[in-house]
C-alpha cells in the first residue's frame, strides 16, 4: 500500500473513531434506551430505596432524571445519583457517569473524570465501556494516549461482539497501530464488524447517508485471493467459537 492510500485509510479511521468516541451525543448512532415513565407510587418507592442507599435504585433514579421520566429533567440530579451508585460499584452507573462527563451533558465536561469512570465500568466487563475507554486511550482523551492499551480494550469489547471495536481492530491491524500489521487478521475483524454491525454498516443502512466507503473492500484491493480466503475462514471460525454472540442476539 502506498503512502497516500495509507494516509487516506488513517484519516478515515480517525474520523470514524472520533464519531464513535462522541457516540453518546449522536442518538442516530447509539442505542441508549429511555426508561419507562414510572407511576407516582413506583417513583416514590424508587426514591425511598435510593435514599436508603440501595445502589440499583440510585441508578434508576438517575436514569429518570437524565431522561425526564416522571420528574423534571435534571442532569445535575442525574449526576448526583449516578455518582452515589457508582461509588458503590454499580457498573451501569459508572458507564453513564463516564458518558455524562465525556459529553458535558448538562454538566461541565471533564475528560479525566470520564475516563476514570469508563475504565471502572470496563473493568467490570461492560462492553460499551470497554469500547469507549479504548477510544479514550486511542486519542488520549482524559488520559495518556496509548495505542496498545486501546487495542487491549477494543479486543475485550470485540470478544463480546462489539462491531465497532471489531472495525477499530481491523483498521489498527491494517495500519499496524498498537498491534503488529497483519492484513489477514485485519480482514477477519473487518468482516466480523460488518456482520455484528459497525458504524459503517449502520451508516450504510441510513437512507439519508450516501457513498459510505467499505474499509473491508478497500483492504481487499491490497490482498491476494489466498489472503482474503484465509481472512474469511478465520471470521467463520471466530463466529463458530462464539455461538452466544450471533448478530441477532446483539443490540446496537
Amino acid at each position: 500500500m502506498n503512502s497516500m492510500n495509507l494516509a487516506i485509510l488513517n484519516g478515515r479511521f480517525e474520523l470514524i473513531s472520533f464519531i464513535l468516541f462522541l457516540c453518546p451525543v449522536f442518538g442516530a448512532f447509539c442505542v441508549n434506551a429511555q426508561v419507562p415513565t414510572p407511576t407516582p407510587q413506583e417513583l416514590n418507592e424508587i426514591r425511598v430505596r435510593a435514599n436508603a442507599g440501595e445502589a440499583r435504585s440510585e441508578h434508576d433514579l438517575a436514569e429518570l432524571y437524565k431522561w425526564g421520566q416522571g420528574v423534571q429533567q435534571d442532569y445535575a440530579e442525574a449526576l448526583k445519583w449516578y455518582l452515589k451508585a457508582a461509588e458503590q460499584g454499580d457498573a451501569d452507573s459508572e458507564l453513564n457517569l463516564g458518558y455524562l462527563y465525556q459529553t458535558g451533558s448538562g454538566i461541565k465536561k471533564n475528560e479525566k473524570e470520564a475516563a476514570k469512570w469508563l475504565e471502572k465500568a470496563a473493568e467490570q466487563g461492560i462492553r460499551e465501556a470497554e469500547f469507549s475507554i479504548g477510544s479514550a486511550y486511542l486519542y488520549g482523551k482524559g488520559l495518556r494516549k496509548d495505542q496498545i492499551a486501546a487495542a487491549h480494550w477494543f479486543e475485550k469489547a470485540a470478544e463480546q461482539g462489539d462491531g465497532d471495536a471489531m472495525m477499530a481492530l481491523g483498521s489498527m491491524r491494517w495500519l499496524g497501530q498498537g498491534l503488529s500489521r497483519d492484513l489477514v487478521i485485519a480482514y477477519m475483524w473487518l468482516t466480523l464488524s460488518e456482520k455484528f454491525g459497525s458504524v459503517e454498516t449502520r451508516l450504510r443502512a441510513n437512507p439519508f447517508v450516501v457513498d459510505v466507503p467499505s474499509t473491508r473492500h478497500d483492504l481487499m484491493r491490497v490482498m491476494s485471493e489466498s489472503e482474503v480466503s484465509e481472512g474469511k475462514e478465520l471470521a467463520d471460525e471466530w463466529i463458530s467459537k462464539h455461538p452466544q454472540l450471533t448478530p441477532a442476539n446483539l443490540k446496537k
